[in-house]
């Protein structure tokens, strides 16, 4: 015997399914520690720029060193101060008397750069005040000239040099040397004293090329004075340790009136002054205001009435 079992479909609600399992790990928080201060302990040793070399390379410096015809002449025996001219400024023009010509025997400083770092080297000037200096190498370089005890250029000449060219640098040197002096009045009315103020030093270069102006100091000094001048103070006067002189006069009439020092009786030094100013006007009086009346009204109110013509 068989049996036979039939089934079929049935309609109704599913029961939802369980989430799948995640394969995600769980997040974390990353905590950086602090550090803590590391101290590098020093290396000894000296820290070195970069050398620079001035050659051996393709290019070649020359020139001619040129200065007032007065000094052309190599030093010999000092000789007495120049004559002065007032105020100088620190890069006198050349020599006034007679044109410029080359200077034999000085000193040429030839300075290569690279960023900061530098190399030196000096050449010497021949007889006609030519020099030259062959086989550098190219770049900036800084030239000047000087001749001690009174030629010197203050303001060197500053140039690229390209490399494997000849490159020709004439060198410009002034003259320093006797003395130097500036001065400072009072503002000059006249009649009126006033004060008179002379620095003095003496100028020099060095064997470096650097000029050097020394107060004359302890020197006696002299003022010279036109008959439009009064001098009210000692005269001649010793300077101080800044080589400064002092003196106390009156101008006498109005006008550039001229003034001169006279340091050790050697040298004459015109001096730069302000013109002297007419009298200063008479100081006016203040004007005085008179004195206010005061009355007493009826009903005790005082009143104040400045006093005015009187009444008819």
């Amino acid at each position: 015997m068989v049996c036979l079992v039939s089934s079929g479909c049935v309609s109704g609600t599913v029961t939802a399914l369980p989430p799948p399992p995640t394969t995600l790990a769980p997040l974390t928080t990353t905590t950086i520690p602090v550090g803590q201060a590391v101290t590098l302990r020093s290396v000894p040793g000296t820290t070195r720029a970069p050398k620079v070399a001035l050659g051996p390379g393709t290019a070649t410096l020359s020139g001619t060193v040129i200065g007032p015809a007065v000094a052309a002449a190599p030093p010999g025996p000092a000789a007495p101060p120049a004559t002065g001219s007032g105020a100088r400024s620190p890069n006198p023009p050349a020599n006034a008397s007679g044109g410029n010509a080359p200077i034999p025997g000085a000193t040429v400083e030839v300075e290569r750069f690279v960023g900061s770092a530098e190399a030196t080297t000096e050449v010497s000037a021949g007889p006609n005040g030519a020099w030259t200096l062959p086989h550098v190498l190219g770049g900036r370089y800084r030239i000047r000239a000087w001749r001690a005890p009174n030629l010197a250029q203050v303001q060197p000449d500053l140039l690229f040099v390209p490399d494997g060219q000849a490159q020709k640098v004439d060198l410009n040197v002034n003259l320093y040397s006797g003395y130097a002096v500036t001065s400072s009045l009072g503002l000059p009315f006249v009649g009126q004293p006033a004060g008179l103020a002379v620095d003095i030093t003496s100028q020099s270069v060095d064997t470096t090329g650097v000029v050097r102006a020394v107060p004359l100091a302890g020197s006696s000094v002299t003022l010279m004075a036109s008959a439009q001048w009064q001098v009210t103070s000692a005269n001649p006067v010793t300077t101080d340790g800044a080589g400064q002189a002092t003196w106390q006069l009156v101008c006498l009439a109005p006008g550039v009136q001229s003034l001169a020092v006279v340091p050790d009786g050697v040298t004459t030094l015109p001096l730069s002054v302000s013109a002297c100013l007419g009298a200063p006007p008479p100081t006016a009086a203040p004007a005085t205001t008179p004195p206010s009346a005061s009355t007493t009204l009826p009903g005790g109110q005082p009143t104040t009435s400045a006093p005015g013509p009187p009444a008819t």
